[in-house]
C-alpha cells in the first residue's frame, strides 16, 4: 500500500484498540485524524474570528468550539 487516501471510511475507537492496531500495523501506511484537545488559545482566536451571524447561532459555535482542532 503506497497511499493512505484511497479508502474513505472512518472507524471510532477507544484508545486501546488504537493502540493495538499501531502496535500489529509494522510497515503498513495509514492515517489517523482525532480532535486535540480544547486550548484557551484556540478559543480566544475562534471566539475573535466569528462573525456575527455565528454568534448568533451560540450553540452550533460551542459545539465546534468544545470539539478542538482536528488533527
Amino acid at each position: 500500500m503506497h497511499n493512505a487516501q484511497i479508502f474513505s471510511s472512518e472507524e471510532k475507537l477507544p484508545l486501546t484498540k488504537v493502540a493495538d492496531l499501531l502496535e500489529g500495523a509494522r510497515s503498513t501506511c495509514f492515517t489517523v485524524c482525532f480532535n486535540a484537545k480544547v486550548d484557551e488559545k484556540d478559543v480566544r482566536e475562534r471566539l475573535s474570528s466569528a462573525t456575527a451571524a455565528q454568534l448568533k447561532d451560540a450553540k452550533a459555535l460551542t459545539k465546534e468550539i468544545l470539539a478542538g482542532r482536528e488533527t
